[in-house]
């Protein structure tokens, strides 16, 4: 009989912490953060739609270039994106520290992740994506997967093998 009489203040009890819970979320920053997770995102499916032959035409169409000069031409629209982002993405920092997922929620805290991963300054940001991580604030494959990029770029080995990448072919 006292469960009975309890259960609805507990109910209740959970709903206002709920909704103090969600209060804390920057929602200005989370949608910010959204549309530069878009925007991050953008080219680059566009170029695994072109990787898809039957798309590659289409595609071409729309940004009217030649097949051959779709990919750069997709990549010089991502790369203006990506340095837009970056700058934006650096002021967030500043002002915020890593946007966690107690501030923006999850997924939208690995807008930055992606911004930072995409960037040449990944070496100058790696050690506040390792304390989001260390925290709990960023997943650990996000950590895992930039810390493999890093020492990539360092011509050292991977520790988790989460980046891969090729050789060109030259004609001799």
């Amino acid at each position: 009989m006292v469960l009975k009489k309890l259960l609805p203040i507990f109910f209740i009890l959970f709903l206002v912490l709920e909704t103090y819970a969600q209060q804390r979320i920057n929602l200005v920053l989370k949608h910010e953060l959204d549309s530069i997770y878009v925007l991050d995102q953008k080219y680059r499916y566009l170029l695994s739609l072109k990787n898809n032959n039957t798309k590659a035409d289409s595609l071409a169409a729309v940004y009217p270039v030649t097949n051959p000069d779709l990919d750069s031409h997709l990549w010089s629209k991502q790369e203006k994106i990506a340095s837009s982002n970056l700058i934006r993405v650096e002021k967030i920092i500043k002002q915020y520290g890593y946007p966690v997922k107690t501030l923006v929620g999850t997924p939208t805290n690995e807008a930055v992740y992606y911004v930072l991963q995409h960037s040449p300054k990944i070496n100058l940001y790696f050690p506040i994506v390792e304390q989001a991580a260390i925290k709990g604030e960023l997943s650990f494959q996000r950590y895992a997967t930039m810390l493999d990029r890093l020492l990539m770029q360092e011509e050292k080995e991977q520790l988790y093998g989460t980046q891969v990448y090729g050789f060109k072919h030259i004609n001799l």
